[in-house]
């Protein structure tokens, strides 16, 4: 559970960081690498494949929620 939390805060705060107009996939890509940096392999526990599509899914919510809530424009 713990490296869930950990996560969710981490792809918050680097989607935060990464933040810039276009280039979703880049952004996305630059995230991932950053998490990977971050996060100790040991805690991942999990094949690398895995982890890639649980990031792409995961960062596409995070960053949908921060579009309806802290980055709404309209």
């Amino acid at each position: 559970m713990y490296f869930l939390k950990s996560l969710t805060g981490l792809l918050s705060l680097g989607a935060c960081l990464l933040e810039r107009p276009g280039e979703g996939n880049k952004k996305k890509q630059e995230l991932k690498n950053l998490i990977y940096q971050v996060l100790p392999e040991e805690d991942w526990k999990l094949d690398k494949n895995l982890l890639d599509e649980v990031l792409d899914k995961a960062i596409d919510i995070v960053v949908s929620w921060l579009n309806r809530t802290i980055w709404k424009t309209a």
